[in-house]
């Protein structure tokens, strides 16, 4: 059925298929109120699915199959001697996005980015997760078992919200998530409250389907005449979707989806491939145009409002380096349009680096962007570049 699909990659999948989800509905507000604006809501809200399990084993293998773990308390420590010793905040606020599945940016990612940054606040996707306080606004000490490192301790604010627990939801369900999630932090005060007021929301880093969630939260909060993000950074970004869903593979990837998290699960993994993203993009930013001409108009949109793009690599006739060992045989897989490129795995050039500043890592895959401090070192030294360049001129 899957025609010459690994069962590697079936098996992975196929765990997931081991456990069945329900879900428990919830009635939907027409719209979310942010700063005492209404904005109207783009989908039904997400739902609890009552099998973690299933969900966990959909997902975990991505995180833990990784030949070198960043995930680590060594890793976080390396990661403060990679900070800039003598560069001051590039901005008062750094919101961390992850894509679909919840899938959390590495601790030594963070403790990097944190020293760069007044707060760092991490919007976990997770807003279902019913055990008391998993999704409160919190400050954040230590992440995934990995404490802050001493050497920096007093010098980085960080705060989460949401629960940190594998999840699915469409990017649609992510974007009312997030501001769902920014009117909890504006309604909490403080610096939250007085960004909102001073026009500065903060800076928005963004993995996968986070991307999506981000241009259309950005655009939406202008909408309703709201200050936005100062400045949108996407890591491996989907805003032309997951090039697998429209592939001989995308089947199974739905297929999992379902079985672990149900309708949502399907509707999720459907709505990320290139056609639906695009489709999506346009409707939400509502691109003008007629419609030969609307994928060009949303790639100038998205290149305006991004300031920094990043994507990873796959290619299988080099050494893979630190590639992820699950997803080598993926750079193989023809995408939608049957054709067979160079890429990290998921994503083309073309969706990781629509930005106006990019930078192409090699032989990095779809997750390992997000856990090698290394490569969240060169992203920094590509956004100080872009900054001094902006200064000068």
């Amino acid at each position: 059925m899957f025609g010459s699909v690994s069962t590697k990659h079936t098996s992975l999948l196929l765990v997931a298929m081991l456990w069945s989800g329900s879900t428990a509905g919830v009635a939907a507000a027409d719209s979310i109120i942010v700063a005492g604006k209404s904005i109207p809501r783009l989908e039904d809200p997400a739902v609890h699915i009552d099998n973690q399990e299933g969900i966990d084993a959909l997902f975990a293998p991505f995180v833990a199959g990784a030949p070198v773990d960043f995930r680590t308390v060594e890793a976080a420590d390396d990661a403060v001697d990679l900070g800039f010793p003598k560069l001051g905040r590039l901005g008062r606020v750094a919101y961390v996005r992850p894509g679909v599945g919840n899938i959390m940016f590495s601790p030594a990612s963070i403790y990097l980015l944190a020293q760069h940054f007044k707060t760092v606040v991490l919007l976990y996707s997770n807003m279902t997760d019913p055990e008391p306080g998993a999704t409160d606004l919190r400050r954040v000490y230590e992440l995934e078992g990995v404490p802050i490192p001493s050497a920096i301790q007093k010098r980085v604010r960080i705060f989460a919200i949401g629960s940190p627990k594998f999840n699915v939801i469409s990017a649609r369900q992510q974007s009312d998530t997030t501001l769902e999630q920014l009117e909890i932090l504006r309604s909490s005060g403080g610096f939250f409250r007085s960004g909102f007021k001073r026009g500065r929301v903060g800076w928005f880093f963004a993995h996968s389907q986070g991307m999506i969630d981000a241009v259309m939260t950005d655009h939406r909060l202008r909408s309703a005449g709201l200050p936005s993000f100062d400045r949108i950074i996407g890591i491996a970004g989907a805003v032309k979707g997951g090039r697998l869903i429209e592939s001989e593979i995308g089947p199974l990837l739905i297929g999992g989806a379902e079985a672990a998290a149900g309708e949502q699960g399907r509707i999720a993994f459907e709505t990320v491939d290139r056609t639906a993203t695009i489709a999506n993009l346009i409707d939400v930013l509502e691109i003008p145009g007629p419609p030969f001409a609307q994928e060009l108009n949303l790639d100038i949109r998205l290149i305006s409002r991004t300031f920094a793009g990043f994507g990873g690599v796959l290619d299988s006739s080099a050494p893979q380096g630190n590639a992820r060992q699950g997803l080598i045989d993926l750079t193989d897989i023809p995408d939608g349009d049957g054709l067979v490129k160079p890429n990290d795995g998921v994503e083309d050039f073309d969706s990781t680096t629509i930005a106006q500043h990019n930078l192409v890592f090699e032989q990095v895959d779809h997750i390992g962007i997000i856990e090698d401090p290394s490569l969240m070192r060169a992203m920094l030294e590509t956004i100080v570049d872009a900054l001094w360049e902006e200064y000068r001129h």
